[in-house]
């Protein structure tokens, strides 16, 4: 939660305090964007220093919604993430000479296409995966063929199991396509997964619909949008309530763009430096959607 709406959140249940008892407990969670600041904070003892919470909740802005609407599914909410660096190892020789080296640039080239095809034609083609090399390095000049290039890619699935597959593909294409080129096995590429990465954000069903009951309840049918899964999105809230034994959890988005901008095409998505959110309407949904939800949760029997 922005750390707005968890004040907003405190206040009014504060206001609110003869109607609800039990235990609140308000996280504002660091290096969100890094994916390791929930795993951080768990590694750190946060529920030996605080509790362990009977369910968990957490709300995000979205700017692709309208400003003060909210969407949630009864189960799958983002993809998995996992970020792998692929070193190309070649032998470096003067451009005019290349038959003399070994170039990672042609191999890392031959690599990114060779990972197309693990998505295409590995993975059911009713089932997402999304394999994108968004990095690539290499050289230093235009006349000479360098002995390394590097590749950094991101890959996301909905399920667990489609996951370690592309894991295991990537390492294998990788691998291989290098041995083709004719890389020694000493100088093969060398390949790392981000201990960062992010498990699937999925909703607990019963308390979905329990979450959803208590915020119509008292913001009424409209204030919500129909979810929909348009990308690959990821969080690392998982790995908050993925603990033993799990936490049930659910997941919600706020709207945060005035559906005039919606409707005009003038808006921009997380991330971009156009990135501007009404945060009137966005903030007050967020912290009325909570605190409805906190008090069904915490009311007393």
């Amino acid at each position: 939660m922005h750390v707005t709406s968890l004040v907003g959140v405190a206040r009014r249940m504060v206001e609110l305090k003869q109607s609800w008892r039990g235990t609140l407990l308000l996280l504002g969670q660091p290096a969100e964007e890094d994916l390791g600041g929930a795993r951080a904070m768990v590694a750190d003892g946060l529920y030996r220093r605080v509790g362990r919470p009977d369910f968990a909740l957490a709300l995000h802005v979205i700017a692709k919604l309208p400003a003060g609407k909210i969407a949630f599914s009864d189960g799958l909410m983002y993809s998995s993430a996992d970020t792998v660096r692929i070193d190309v190892r070649g032998v470096a020789t003067h451009g005019a000479s290349p038959h003399l080296g070994n170039d990672p640039v042609v191999i890392g080239s031959q690599i990114v296409l060779a990972l197309q095809n693990i998505v295409t034609r590995e993975i059911s083609p009713i089932e997402p995966a999304l394999i994108t090399v968004a990095a690539f390095r290499a050289g230093t000049a235009p006349n000479v063929i360098s002995d390394h290039a590097r590749l950094d890619v991101t890959v996301r699935a909905n399920t667990e199991r489609t996951r370690a597959q592309l894991l295991r593909s990537i390492e294998r294409v990788a691998l291989n396509t290098a041995r083709a080129a004719g890389v020694p096995e000493h100088l093969l590429p060398k390949l790392s997964v981000s201990p960062d990465g992010a498990t699937t954000t999925t909703n607990d069903a019963g308390l979905a619909r329990r979450v959803r009951a208590a915020m119509e309840q008292g913001m009424g049918a409209e204030a919500f949008v129909e979810w929909q899964q348009t990308d690959m999105g990821a969080e690392d809230f998982p790995e908050l309530v993925n603990v033993d034994p799990k936490i049930p959890s659910v997941y919600f988005e706020v709207g945060g763009t005035p559906p005039e901008k919606l409707a005009s095409g003038q808006w921009a998505e997380h991330h971009s430096p156009l990135f501007q959110i009404d945060p009137e309407p966005s903030i007050k949904a967020g912290v009325e959607a909570m605190t409805l939800v906190a008090l069904e949760l915490l009311g007393k029997p």
